[in-house]
């Protein structure tokens, strides 16, 4: 990272690269939501009817919005840059984050999907 002088810019680096700093503490932070991806059950994930009423009620991109406001309202990475990882974040990503963040991934491709002609719109 660049500085104004060698001191500032080996405190620069150490600030993104050393520990707890930017780059590492978020690599750690993205390894462990990574890992509590893989056992997650298709049903936890699934779309559901009230998420395709949503869907139709608020459009995608302002379905999205909700969901991204309702995410940022947990503070996870705020939590796990304070505390580190603890059952109770991991339970609070777990339970509420991925889910939430996998259905707005399946629920965009399903909105692509109509839009192209692919998908029948449900009936409302």
């Amino acid at each position: 990272m660049p500085g104004r002088t060698r001191i500032e810019m080996v405190r620069n680096n150490w600030r993104m690269w050393g520990p707890k700093g930017l780059l590492s503490a978020h690599g750690v932070f993205e390894w462990g939501v990574a890992l509590m991806l893989a056992p997650l059950t298709e049903r936890r994930v699934a779309m559901t009817k009230r998420d395709i009423s949503e869907l139709n009620t608020y459009g995608m991109l302002g379905s999205f919005r909700r969901k991204a406001q309702e995410i940022a309202g947990f503070n996870v990475y705020e939590l796990y840059v304070k505390n580190g990882w603890t059952p109770t974040l991991a339970r609070l990503v777990r339970q509420k984050v991925i889910p939430s963040t996998t259905t707005m991934v399946t629920l965009a491709w399903y909105a692509a999907a109509i839009d192209a002609g692919l998908a029948k719109e449900p009936a409302k």
